[in-house]
């Protein structure tokens, strides 16, 4: 092999890895990052003009502050816990003999191999009013009522440790792998305690294994959406529903007397339309907080949206006769599941879309 190639070898074999990356990776951040200078509204959609509006929200509306400072808590919580729980745990595995050090290992890594959306559920089951751990500390006389871990910070760390303390565990015992056990009996030799070499022999060689082990396990718990979404519910937002949520909250905006909400109840708003006018009704606070429990548009905000079309309409007896625009559809969907729906079926609505939006159009 030539100098040259000698060179070009490891840009030949990262190359394809590199490719990957960056198509499935870096190619959607960029363009999530280019769609958020993008402006936005309600009824013309994604406008592909530059603004800073989008950004300038995020940093000053205190909604998104309280959020992003949950999910550093949250996060960091987790990544202390596992630490907490994962280096001891690291410490034993390696102490241990080969046979068992197998056994415990696979024990480890196991429930890494069931679904995270199953582990958490599980943990559902576990921590609601009704679960095995308030019932067993109630029928031990510890608790008198139960404990409201479903829906609550409390609740989302333990489901998210259990989840990523592997991470910490692999990582630290990886590199205690390279840590010469000869050296601990050494130190020990020369007169020095047990917990002195665990703190002056073993803790400074494994130090990069805890600092890899917390990295990945913060940006887990950081990014993580099963979890918080289960176990924190609806109104326990972290920065990855909250995206999730405001993403959706862009798409299928209806016209006519379609009801919505946005920001989980935060608001509610309701429109509708006769011939000579439409009147959109919106109710919400003036920082982003809920509005109380099914404040849908439908129960907060179509109220009030019938008392002024009551008082717009006075004494007209006879129906308005118009035709709709010829951009807008009616289709009958299911009241229940908003799914279409055959015309005459108990339980169905009509309701207006914009063309291309109705339900059945978008896959």
């Amino acid at each position: 092999m030539t100098a040259g190639s000698a060179r070009l070898a490891p840009y030949l074999l990262t190359g394809p890895a590199l490719l990957v990356c960056l198509c499935l990776l870096l190619a959607p951040l960029g363009a999530t990052v280019l769609l958020s200078f993008y402006d936005w509204g309600q009824y013309k959609g994604i406008v592909e003009e530059f603004t800073l509006k989008n950004w300038i929200e995020v940093v000053s509306d205190s909604y998104f502050l309280e959020v992003f400072l949950r999910t550093l808590r949250i996060a960091l919580a987790v990544t202390v816990l596992s630490m907490l729980l994962g280096i001891p745990e690291a410490y034993i595995l390696n102490r241990m003999s080969p046979p068992w050090r197998g056994i415990f290992l696979l024990i480890v890594i196991g429930p890494l191999l069931i679904s995270v959306v199953a582990r958490t559920l599980g943990w559902a089951l576990l921590l609601g009013s009704t679960g095995i751990l308030n019932q067993g500390l109630i029928s031990l006389g510890l608790l008198k009522t139960p404990v409201e871990f479903m829906f609550s910070e409390t609740g989302v760390i333990i489901a998210l440790t259990h989840v990523l303390v592997p991470f910490m565990i692999l990582s630290v015992w990886a590199s205690l792998q390279r840590l010469d056990p000869q050296v601990e009996n050494a130190a020990i030799s020369l007169g020095a305690t047990p917990s002195a070499v665990l703190r002056r022999v073993v803790l400074p060689q494994v130090v990069p294994g805890i600092l890899s082990g917390a990295v990945i396990v913060f940006a887990l718990a950081a990014s993580a959406f099963a979890t918080p979404a289960i176990i924190g519910g609806r109104r326990l937002k972290v920065a990855a529903t909250l995206a999730y949520d405001e993403i959706l909250n862009t798409l299928n905006w209806p016209l006519g007397g379609k009801t919505g909400t946005t920001d989980d109840y935060t608001d509610a708003w309701f429109v509708g339309f006769d011939p000579d006018i439409t009147i959109g009704v919106w109710v919400g606070l003036d920082q982003k907080k809920p509005i109380g429990s099914n404040m849908t548009g439908a129960e907060a905000a179509l109220p009030i949206w019938m008392d002024i079309m009551k008082a717009w309409i006075g004494d007209r007896k006879e129906p308005p006769q118009f035709a709709s625009p010829g951009n807008i559809v009616f289709v009958t969907v299911d009241k229940g599941s908003g799914d279409p729906a055959p015309d005459g079926t108990p339980g169905a609505i009509q309701e207006a879309f914009i063309a291309g939006t109705q339900p059945g159009s978008i896959r």
